[in-house]
């Protein structure tokens, strides 16, 4: 019984992987920018995983900001936020900070919303203005994450390796 019992924790040691902690840089796109006139664009990233991330889902990102759900993750500092404008045209969240560690320990998801001027969900019903990326480390080449706020939606580099790699 106990040789099973340690091959089952080895078996599953084995699979198992680690979240990945980023150096994570959101900016905005110049064009975009100039676009806008300076407007302030609105950034949250958070992790999360579960039923959290089922329910963050769910929400309407025209919806999102005003959320009493978004004011209960900020107030559990869930979510790192920036205000992007023309004079902090970017922010960086690095690895090293405490987030990863303590609020997002277990967030298997990091979701990256925007609050961005002239775009909204697709007919397909998907968002441009909402990133959700896998942090199992098996997924990723690198540590450095870049997000681009543009006039389309969000864009990242470099991709995720896939799934079958």
């Amino acid at each position: 019984m106990t040789g099973l019992l340690v091959f089952t924790l080895a078996a599953v040691g084995c699979a198992s992987t680690s979240l990945q902690k980023f150096n994570l840089t959101v900016s905005l796109d110049p064009a975009y920018m100039q676009k806008t006139g300076g407007v302030v664009t609105k950034v949250d990233v958070v992790a999360l995983g579960g039923e959290q991330a089922k329910t963050l889902d769910s929400v309407v990102m025209s919806g999102y900001w005003g959320n009493p759900w978004r004011q209960q993750l900020l107030n559990d500092q869930m979510v790192w936020t920036v205000e992007l404008s023309p004079t902090a045209d970017a922010a960086t969240l690095r690895a090293s900070d405490k987030l990863w560690t303590k609020s997002w320990k277990t967030g298997d998801q990091l979701f990256i919303l925007a609050d961005i001027t002239g775009v909204g969900p697709k007919a397909d019903g998907s968002d441009p203005r909402r990133l959700k990326l896998p942090r199992q480390s098996d997924r990723w080449d690198t540590k450095a994450l870049s997000v681009k706020v543009n006039a389309f939606g969000l864009t990242y580099s470099p991709p995720e390796k896939s799934a079958a790699q």
